[in-house]
């Protein structure tokens, strides 16, 4: 793949790919006999060799420094009493060693700084170990764009004690044939950069896990296709935004 092919990638697909990339990077320095294969290519094993060895660890470990500054700067916000867990226990350090592994993969620094947010939201709250973990590991599955599309659904409701159903407005992708108004945030408007098929693919995709409830009239042309709240998207965004966290 050419340099101009790689920038002409989604955003999705070049997270993935560095993603990817980066844990192969991890692993090549370890494995003597692939090391020497690529050594062995004429030309372009010596400079393959440094890229594969170097640059994957420096992406990995700018990550994770960044992820630290991130957290030491959230922690210097919090008063001790409002600490409510042993940092010297297994549960503790289960969830760090989870984040932290995911960091590692994560390109986006607002998936860094999501990351960060479920760690400060489980020292400061009661809430359990295993709906921390949870939170990390489908965050883990999720790139930029379904951050940011959730942080738009839900931000409305954040801070309301009530479900976020009853007259819900929620989002919603409108169909170009029509100059219908419609209730609800247009995410074109909020995501001009992007096309119509890749924030639909999106929605989609958070539907999917439960994160955003569908409301689209199918087969029927004319009409926008309407994404609204869902408990569990509810659930989900609160552990990952700051401002839910710490007030």
């Amino acid at each position: 793949m050419s340099k101009d092919e790689y920038r002409d990638l989604p955003p999705n697909d070049i997270e993935k790919a560095e993603g990817v990339f980066v844990e192969a990077s991890k692993n090549y320095s370890g494995i003597p006999f692939l090391r020497a294969a690529v050594k062995a290519i004429p030309y372009l094993g010596g400079s393959l060799d440094t890229f594969f060895a170097w640059k994957g660890e420096k992406w990995r470990n700018e990550r994770l420094m960044d992820f630290l500054d991130i957290l030491d700067q959230r922690m210097l916000r919090i008063e001790r009493s409002k600490i409510l867990v042993d940092f010297e226990s297994e549960d503790f350090l289960e969830l760090i060693v989870e984040a932290m592994k995911n960091v590692a993969q994560a390109k986006s620094e607002q998936k860094r700084k999501c990351f960060c947010s479920i760690v400060v939201n489980k020292i400061t709250t009661t809430k359990t170990w295993d709906e921390a973990i949870a939170a990390s590991r489908l965050l883990a599955s999720l790139e930029e764009i379904h951050i940011s599309i959730l942080t738009l659904a839900y931000s409305p409701y954040l801070l309301e004690k009530k479900k976020p159903f009853v007259g819900a407005k929620g989002i919603f992708l409108p169909n170009p044939d029509t100059a219908q108004k419609e209730r609800g945030e247009n995410l074109l408007i909020h995501f001009p950069h992007l096309a119509h098929s890749t924030l639909h693919t999106a929605c989609e995709e958070l539907t999917q896990k439960g994160l955003l409830h569908v409301n689209a009239r199918s087969g029927t042309t004319g009409y926008s296709i309407h994404f609204l709240p869902t408990a569990h998207g509810l659930w989900f965004t609160k552990w990952i935004t700051q401002d839910a966290l710490v007030q």
